[in-house]
Formats: structure tokens, sequence, C-alpha cells
């Protein structure tokens, strides 16, 4: 019984890591594109300025 429950405790220790780790991977992936995002804007009202003065 003491296996038992050993063997069900690590199968939800596995799955919540696996789970806080595709959490993190999916945040990781939509930070890295919010900071894509803002470079692409930043680089082009860097060069509308240019353009403009």
């Amino acid at each position: 019984m003491n296996l038992l429950y050993f063997i069900f405790f690590v199968i939800l220790l596995f799955v919540i890591l696996l789970f806080v780790m595709l959490l993190l991977y999916y945040c990781y992936i939509i930070v890295c594109n919010i900071i894509f995002i803002f470079f692409v804007i930043l680089l082009f009202v860097i060069l509308l300025l240019y353009y403009c003065l």
C-alpha cells in the first residue's frame, strides 16, 4: 500500500513538473514574441524619425 502511494506521488510530481515546464515554455515564447514585436516597432519608429528629420 505504501509503495502504491509512493508511485502515485512520484507520478503526480512528474505531471506537475511537466505542466510547470510547459507553462514556462509557453510564457517564454509569449515574452519573446512581445520583446520581438517591441523591437520591430522601435526600429520602425527610429526609421520613421530618421526619414522625417
